[in-house]
């Protein structure tokens, strides 16, 4: 099944690519930061298919989604400031401006309403002082 804007992020280079390569003149992307290690029915079920259900909603929005194994690619959660305890969260990332929103712990309604103060702009931003 082909998911709205969404891609699999493994390099630092990708989530770059990801975020600026949008025609809606904005770079913000929303990422799903997961454990890969867990049991893969689970974390489909539980964690993917949902996130995947809910950015369909976007597709046509400004936003672009990915998704990453923050248990595979640590670096990423060094890099957003996530710990690995608290996965799934889903985090905002703008990097023309090296903005990334407070990883949040992923839920179904969290999710809608983060996405929402997203595209608001009413999400509490944190500047990112380390380049990629």
């Amino acid at each position: 099944m082909e998911f709205a804007n969404t891609n699999e992020i493994t390099e630092f280079k990708d989530l770059h690519d990801q975020c600026t390569h949008l025609d809606f003149g904005s770079n913000v992307c929303i990422f799903l930061l997961f454990d890969g290690s867990i049991n893969q029915e689970y974390l489909y079920k539980n964690h993917l298919k949902p996130f995947f259900d809910i950015v369909q909603a976007y597709k046509n929005t400004e936003l672009n989604f990915g998704t990453i194994d923050g248990k595979c690619h640590s670096e990423f959660l060094e890099y957003f400031g996530v710990n690995e305890i608290l996965l799934p969260v889903v985090v905002a990332y703008n990097p023309v401006k090296q903005h990334i929103a407070s990883g949040k712990i992923f839920d179904e309604e969290h999710l809608k309403s983060f996405l929402t103060n997203v595209e608001t702009r009413k999400v509490r931003t944190f500047k990112k002082e380390v380049k990629l």
